[in-house]
């Protein structure tokens, strides 16, 4: 019923990428014949495809961290997902790759239990925040009410879907070059 994914990147390290997610699958009661498929859709989704006989200790630590998300879902019939810090030491499309999936865990109506210091992120995901101080809840709300509370006036963000160039890429920065502080 649950799955979870720590801050603290916990994959064995003397297992390939792949036997990493095939022992943690079987772990989790994931079936055999699902098993494998999910692995090579996340592998390929991930960009560790070509990494998959590779033993984790020989992976970046961004490659050790989209390992670990993997793991946590490959267990997709979980209802409730803990998710701690997932996009840290990962790079943008690394990121983009990450918030894509637990879109879609969103749209299947799982539960996520997301814990990061990153609003944008928390912004896109989640429709309830709360602040957690000391082990003390110190507010909870919808995201809307802690925008208008805790957020400036005025923000502008702009997401892409496909690659620019750097031209474009420039001339955007130029037009957008609004950041008051």
């Amino acid at each position: 019923m649950i799955s979870i994914s720590p801050q603290e990147v916990i994959v064995d390290p003397v297992l390939s990428v792949y036997d990493n997610l095939f022992v943690y699958g079987l772990i989790l009661g994931v079936p055999k014949n699902l098993l494998k498929q999910r692995i090579d859709y996340f592998l390929e989704r991930v960009n560790l495809k070509e990494k998959r006989n590779r033993l984790a200790l020989h992976l970046s630590e961004g490659e050790m961290r989209r390992l670990q998300i993997v793991r946590a879902l490959l267990k997709e019939e979980a209802s409730v997902f803990f998710i701690d810090e997932p996009t840290i030491r990962l790079d943008p499309i690394g990121k983009k790759i990450t918030w894509d999936e637990f879109k879609k865990l969103k749209k299947k109506d799982k539960v996520i239990f997301l814990a990061s210091n990153d609003m944008g992120e928390v912004e896109k995901l989640c429709d309830e925040i709360i602040f957690i101080n000391n082990g003390k809840v110190i507010f909870q709300g919808e995201v809307e009410e802690t925008k208008r509370l805790f957020a400036p006036d005025e923000v502008v963000e702009i997401e892409i879907e496909k690659e620019l160039d750097s031209t474009k890429f420039d001339e955007l920065k130029k037009t957008f070059y609004l950041i008051k502080y």
